[in-house]
């Protein structure tokens, strides 16, 4: 017995590094947000760990973790050993010079450079690195890396677009400050100064962290560390009876929408800060099926799930991202001979997964539930 339980201390030490280990890689910038007074604050992610380290070890080896990064061994996944890639007459070469990653292209006038690759953006099905220019900008390289087939890709294979151009890796469309920022860092502050043209961009955390989703963590430690009275925690609300407010936290990353203010908090009512894209002829097929990159807030919201009361985390864990189960199997959860009706009331009891229904052999790819009713659509040439 006095093994066992060395044994588990142990265990849960090694826990504790492990996250604290891979943590360490995505929080050395220093671009560290300073409180804003008369605002709940947002803490540093190790109370979270401190109290919640199963929630935090899932949360490790989540795309939300990988979703930005400093450019480390660790962190870095695409081909630097001097391999080449060419787009419109220009042959990028991407290297590493002193423990640092480079990459010779073209820079903003056109003429060909060293750059160095700042951060990571993103893990899988590709990874897109970031480079500063003046002005407190970070760019993003059009160039990308495949990271399932393990190759080096331009994201407008079929275009030119030399510098000056808005979609040249320099222009304004591939401008992190502005365009993708928020949804892959917590508490993203742009800090634009338009006088002089200049962002002082900062995070709390450089990546996708707890608070993102459950909110600035200041009121809630000092909840836990007050005992942790039933009531108010300090949170972002997740009510088991609302999942519209689940919904509500997830949908301001995973919508096309407009920003209508500059400094939203998780939690408050989505559309207090934002404005979802409609229906319209250029984004959505006349069916409602997705033509645009309109990401999976808008058509959710069209379908009988959204009417039904289902949920993010009905199919997704919400600290890992993976999904409940693979293949049909996680459609059958619902729908199947025996449905929950007590909580679904509109379930059919049916066998769906079947030839009777899907009308193809067991196995194939036509008989996969999501091909008929949620097909893919490629954007970024590799991303679904």
């Amino acid at each position: 017995m006095r093994f066992l339980l060395a044994a588990l201390a142990a265990a849960g030490v090694f826990g504790w590094w492990w996250i604290r280990a891979r943590e360490a890689t995505v929080t050395g910038a220093q671009r560290t947000a300073a409180p804003e007074t008369g605002r709940i604050a947002y803490v540093g992610n190790g109370a979270c760990v401190d109290c919640h380290p199963a929630q935090a070890k899932a949360w490790a080896s989540s795309h939300h973790f990988q979703a930005m990064a400093p450019a480390t061994n660790e962190t870095v996944l695409g081909d630097f050993a001097g391999a080449e890639f060419q787009h419109a007459g220009v042959t990028s070469r991407f290297f590493r010079r002193d423990g640092k990653f480079f990459v010779h292209t073209d820079g903003p006038d056109g003429t060909l450079a060293d750059l160095e690759i700042a951060f990571t953006f993103g893990v899988d099905p590709l990874q897109q690195y970031l480079i500063e220019l003046p002005g407190g900008r970070l760019q993003a390289l059009t160039i990308a890396w495949d990271t399932e087939r393990r190759r080096w890709f331009h994201l407008y294979p079929e275009e030119k677009t030399p510098p000056g151009d808005v979609l040249h890796w320099t222009g304004r469309y591939q401008g992190w400050n502005a365009m993708c920022a928020p949804c892959h860092s917590t508490n993203l502050q742009k800090n634009y100064e338009p006088d002089v043209d200049r962002y002082r961009t900062t995070w709390s955390e450089i990546n996708v962290s707890c608070q993102s989703c459950h909110g600035p963590g200041e009121t809630h430690v000092a909840w836990a560390r007050a005992g942790g009275r039933p009531g108010d925690d300090g949170l972002a609300g997740f009510n088991a009876h609302d999942p519209g407010r689940e919904i509500e936290v997830c949908a301001p990353c995973h919508a096309r929408r407009s920003d209508l203010t500059a400094a939203p908090v998780p939690g408050d009512p989505l559309y207090d800060h934002y404005l979802p894209a409609l229906l319209t002829a250029d984004l959505y097929h006349a069916d409602g099926q997705q033509l645009g990159e309109v990401y999976e807030y808008g058509s959710f919201r069209q379908s009988r799930m959204y009417q039904a009361g289902v949920r993010c985390t009905d199919c997704h864990d919400p600290h890992r991202l993976t999904l409940a189960a693979e293949g049909n199997a996680l459609c059958v959860r619902c729908h199947q001979s025996a449905p929950d009706t007590r909580r679904f009331p509109g379930l059919r009891a049916k066998l769906y997964d079947s030839p009777a229904h899907h009308f193809h052999p067991a196995g194939s790819p036509g008989a996969l539930c999501v091909n008929c009713h949620m097909p893919a659509r490629n954007y970024m040439i590799v991303h679904a």
